[in-house]
């Protein structure tokens, strides 16, 4: 007399529901991965647009955006950012925020 196994039980269906899961496992781990991955990109790519300003230009560069230009109007604000928000160590003591800035054409460089 023989005893019939459950289909779910037979070694065949055994196997392939354990390779299924394996396969589930590995594919899910690896989607987490890649939105960690894209997501730290973002994050990377996010500050980019952030520029620091180097009052002292003579000073010692410490690798970060530095612009340089002439300021026509208003050396007084430039005054207020580098005293009121700006330290000795390069960190902001404050956020600042530049609303309205623009470029001057190079043709016109020499005027006043």
């Amino acid at each position: 007399m023989s005893k019939e196994m459950s289909f779910w039980v037979q070694p065949r269906c055994l196997l392939l529901l354990a390779a299924f899961t394996i396969f589930l496992v590995l594919a899910l781990s690896h989607t987490r991965k890649e939105e960690e991955e894209e997501k730290q990109v973002a994050e990377d790519y996010q500050v980019t647009h952030r520029v620091f300003l180097d009052i002292d230009i003579e000073g010692q560069r410490l690798g970060e955006h530095v612009v340089f230009g002439k300021v026509i109007q208003g050396m007084d604000n430039v005054f207020a950012i580098e005293g009121g928000a700006g330290t000795y160590s390069g960190k902001p003591r404050k956020k600042v925020v530049i609303a309205d800035s623009g470029e001057i054409p190079k043709d016109k460089w020499d005027e006043e």
